[in-house]
Parts: C-alpha cells; structure tokens; sequence
C-alpha cells in the first residue's frame, strides 16, 4: 500500500512554499519546520508532501523520513 501525502493547494508551487503552508496550518513544529527547509534541498515535492502527512500523525523527524523514503523515494 503507498503511503499518502498531504493534498497540496493550488498556491503552492515550491518546495518552500509546501513548507510555509504546512508550517503556518500548524502542521509542524518550528523545529521540524527548519529541519525541513533543509532537508527540501535533497528531496522531492512528493517526498515532503508524505513526511508532512507522517509528521502530523505522530511520527518523528528521522521515522518519517524513512518512511518517505521507502514509498516515495527521493
């Protein structure tokens, strides 16, 4: 089964901006948010869409990213 990623609205069009979306919708925390900011730099729009999904549902940082990596790839 593959994993789901957030829905991404129609004003988001960066990496950058899936964060600040998420972020301000309180979807991460300031420390995951910073984290991810330069995690987005090695990986896709698709790739953080799920980490953000995993995060809010409870998994951490380095959990998530596994995951992520796993269903998605990079």
């Amino acid at each position: 089964m593959r994993g789901k990623t957030i829905k991404i609205p129609k004003g988001v069009r960066t990496k950058k901006d899936l964060i600040d979306y998420a972020f301000d919708h309180k979807l991460l925390t300031k420390n995951q948010y910073s984290n991810m900011l330069s995690h987005a730099k090695r990986h896709s729009i698709k790739h953080l869409s799920m980490m953000i999904n995993l995060m809010n549902k409870g998994s951490n940082f380095n959990e998530s990213h596994k995951i992520a990596q796993l269903r998605v790839g990079a």
